[in-house]
């Protein structure tokens, strides 16, 4: 192999600052979040791809924005990118629907996970063998919870 052939052989090996920040941006949006953070410190390149809203985009659920509208009286809060928008729901629980549903997103896979207060729920025995009784809890991120009374009646034999 002589010098000229070296030469041009060096000259077109690509490297990965090369490559244009969308192709990197596409990549990146098929893993995860957790490895979307991760690649942003590999290089200046990669960290310009993982901050860009395309990336953030693919990471929020399809009603990210109807979420953050019920939480916050019809006014989404102030979001400079997606990705603040999804720091924002994997941060922890948003209450929305008048604080009886919390919302949030698993921070390491992005998946969309809501929990429910009592009073969403259609509880069985409402007037049957259990009374229900909703009382105030400090620790509850809802305003109140239910505990239940349990009456047993024995038939005379």
């Amino acid at each position: 192999m002589d010098a000229a052939t070296t030469a041009t052989a060096e000259e077109e090996v690509t490297r990965l600052e090369d490559l244009p920040e969308s192709c990197v941006a596409h990549v990146l949006a098929l893993t995860s979040p957790r490895d979307a953070c991760r690649f942003a410190a590999v290089s200046p390149s990669f960290r310009e791809a993982a901050e860009s809203d395309a990336v953030w985009d693919r990471f929020l659920p399809p009603d990210c924005r109807a979420i953050l509208l019920r939480c916050c009286s019809g006014r989404p809060p102030p979001l400079s990118s997606k990705k603040d928008a999804y720091l924002r729901l994997s941060d922890g629980a948003v209450l929305v629907d008048d604080g009886d549903t919390a919302v949030w997103l698993a921070r390491g896979s992005g998946a969309k996970c809501v929990a429910l207060s009592a009073r969403k729920l259609s509880l069985p025995w409402d007037d049957g063998e259990f009374s229900w009784r909703w009382t105030a809890h400090p620790r509850s991120r809802y305003n109140d919870h239910f505990g239940s009374l349990l009456f047993f009646s024995f038939p005379d034999y």
